[in-house]
């Protein structure tokens, strides 16, 4: 689109492109009727030099149905803790959206912070699990994969949680052989069970 303008180029050093590196991006958009929209989008950057509207503006063009900007509209904070000590940043983006590339001016990138492409929250998280997410977790669990590992952070317990638990561990210590892919999927379909309760899980995966 001829008319966007560059507003910022940020500059990435060679030693931040590992394989599972993104960027989340965070971008205001102005529209031709005079309006703004915030946005936000997570782009793997493995040998990219460079981002600036123009590029972005490119990889957020990557539907079925060209013409169209598709970004997100939400981005949620969470602050993920590897407790008692350790905390940081976890970013989770929702509500997807989309505009035609006619009706936008602009792009102005406002932040863009490096971030593993690799892991992320399992959970689809809205507005109203923010209260819950923000108090401290009462327990935590980690279990080890084939090729993906989790993180179970226990916001809150129950006894429906408690049964979960203990379905996972009795599959994962009585399992006779190497972890696989059959390994996995038998392990994600029980942790997928905690996705409607007070639990966060933070899913990390290699190939």
């Amino acid at each position: 689109m001829r008319n966007f303008i560059l507003f910022i180029i940020i500059l990435f050093s060679a030693s931040a492109k590992a394989d599972y590196n993104s960027v989340l991006v965070s971008f205001t958009i102005d529209t031709v009727k005079g309006g703004k929209l915030n946005g936000y989008a997570n782009l793997a950057h493995a040998y990219i030099d460079s981002l600036s509207s123009d590029y972005l503006q490119t990889r957020l063009d990557n539907a079925e149905v060209k013409g169209y900007l598709n970004y997100y509209k939400t981005k949620f904070i969470y602050k993920y803790s590897n407790f008692p000590d350790d905390q940081t940043n976890f970013y989770h983006l929702t509500e997807a959206a989309a505009i035609p590339l006619k009706n936008v001016k602009s792009i102005t990138i406002t932040s863009a912070i490096n971030w593993g492409y690799g892991t992320w929250l399992q959970n689809d998280i809205n507005k109203s699990d923010l209260a819950w997410m923000n108090e401290r977790p009462v327990d935590k669990f980690s279990i080890d994969g084939y090729l993906c590992s989790y993180d179970l952070i226990i916001h809150k317990k129950s006894q429906k949680i408690d049964r979960i638990i203990k379905e996972l561990r009795a599959f994962t210590d009585g399992y006779d052989g190497e972890p696989d892919d059959a390994y996995d999927e038998k392990v994600f379909s029980i942790i997928k069970k905690l996705l409607n309760q007070k639990a966060i899980v933070i899913t990390n995966c290699t190939c």
